[in-house]
């Protein structure tokens, strides 16, 4: 079966420019024919899922272009699941073979498919919609893992000053919620047999505290001083 005349013209441009060791130069070489590339109006219909299936097996690497996701990945997906299909969901998720590290990242193509569709999408919907029908997608259950993992390790990186919620301190308000993703961290966990213990004992203890705080911060000078005069931690730990 002939290759799609796209994703053959976007291999050859990465075929001339590798993708590792390049100079200034050839990076921006590589950067203007990959955007002219991107420009340039094809005939046929866009690649199908199975083409795009096909291409990621022989060049994984090639995928995680964000030039690449918006021109020959997002449209064909989109449709898919707007046509109540699930295949281009699995397809997101299976370009995380080889790049397992990239769950957490703002590079991996579930992300970059989200961001170009202004998050119409949010990436752990997606997973959670695979793994209605797919309760043991080996790439949906790890990027929940790992998501949620670093989640709850960067809420409680500004201990003893507080608790996080994203980016911003946590609200009465949202500590139901941080519990419930505890939880649903707790069973993923247990499911792939990690130990995560001492995390999800210390986000059931702090999570509560830092919600009782702040229904009560007038009193102390600060979270640090509330836990060590509830005694809530052992100050020294800190």
């Amino acid at each position: 079966m002939e290759q799609h005349k796209l994703l053959k013209e976007y291999l050859e441009i990465f075929s001339r420019f590798s993708a590792n060791g390049l100079s200034k130069q050839q990076r921006k070489q590589r950067h203007v024919l990959l955007s002219t590339w991107e420009k340039n109006i094809y005939s046929e219909p866009l690649p199908t899922l199975e083409e795009l299936e096909e291409f990621r097996k022989l060049h994984g690497n090639y995928c995680l272009n964000p030039i690449f996701v918006r021109k020959a990945i997002v449209q064909t997906v989109q449709k898919d699941i707007e046509a109540g299909g699930i295949e281009g969901i699995r397809f997101l998720f299976r370009c995380f073979q080889g790049h397992e590290g990239t769950y957490c990242n703002t590079n991996n193509v579930l992300y970059m498919f989200c961001e170009v569709l202004r998050f119409e999408y949010q990436p752990r919907q997606l997973a959670d919609k695979l793994l209605d029908q797919y309760p043991d997608n080996e790439f949906a259950i790890k990027y929940k893992y790992h998501t949620l993992k670093y989640f709850l390790e960067f809420s409680l990186h500004e201990m003893p000053t507080g608790v996080l919620n994203g980016m911003d301190g946590a609200d009465i308000d949202d500590i139901s919620g941080m519990l419930l993703s505890v939880d649903e961290f707790q069973v993923i966990s247990n499911r792939l047999g990690y130990d995560d213990k001492a995390l999800i004992n210390e986000c059931r203890i702090f999570y509560p505290a830092y919600k009782e705080y702040l229904q009560c911060y007038t009193q102390y000078n600060g979270f640090e001083d509330y836990l060590i005069k509830n005694e809530v931690l052992n100050h020294e730990a800190y």
